[in-house]
């Protein structure tokens, strides 16, 4: 396998390091849907593909309200079911 095509995970603590975000901001914007769900890497862990967050980081700073977010994550998930 390419190297170049593995897909690195970021743990939810990463996520909201990445976002500028606390915690329990990381948990309101999953549950509000501006943030994609995340995936079960195991038992007792969770992440998120890295170039999903990289995308919802890319819309934040061209000003993305809200519902543009949403839109944005919901395409993110219909993407993971076609991958």
């Amino acid at each position: 396998m390419n190297t170049t095509s593995l897909i690195r995970f970021l743990r939810p603590n990463d996520v909201a390091a990445h976002l500028g975000i606390s915690r329990s901001g990381y948990y309101t914007r999953l549950a509000d849907g501006t943030l994609p769900p995340s995936i079960s890497l195991g038992k007792r862990a969770t992440g998120h593909p890295e170039p999903e967050i990289a995308q919802v980081q890319a819309a934040i700073v061209r000003g993305a309200d809200d519902t543009q977010l949403r839109a944005l994550c919901r395409e993110l998930v219909a993407a993971r079911a076609a991958a």
